[in-house]
């Protein structure tokens, strides 16, 4: 990532408004679609830094875990309250509930201090 940055080659973002905005967004430009449909097919364990899903913004990437075969999803969280953590056990109840309905494992979930590692440096 930072050898990236140095030569001025920024990630793409999106910054619609809500879920289904974004989603209209994604699919709408080729690299963004794709990566999204690779979110589908994702498997073992995933980490989350920076994204919230505590929010209606971030639906669409719960969708796209919810018929993904990760088993467990290591959730970054910055503001560490319990309001934000049941805001997001409740959308991550809801989409292990679809994919119960759907005869799909549940995927586990874990919370971490976002504050506490920087995805920006290096460790050896």
């Amino acid at each position: 990532i930072q050898e990236k940055l140095r030569h001025e080659s920024y990630p793409l973002t999106v910054a619609e408004g809500n879920s289904n905005a974004k989603k209209v967004k994604i699919l709408s430009e080729k690299i963004l679609r794709k990566s999204f449909l690779e979110l589908k097919k994702l498997r073992g364990e995933l980490y989350t830094f920076g994204v919230g899903l505590d929010k209606d913004q971030d639906n669409h990437i719960l969708e796209a875990l919810g018929v993904s075969e990760i088993s467990k999803i290591h959730i970054g969280v910055y503001d560490c309250n319990f309001d934000v953590i049941n805001q997001i056990n409740s959308k991550l109840r809801a989409m292990n509930n679809r994919r119960n309905e759907n005869g799909m494992e549940e995927v586990k979930i874990s919370f971490f201090d976002s504050r506490t590692i920087s995805p920006w440096t290096r460790t050896q």
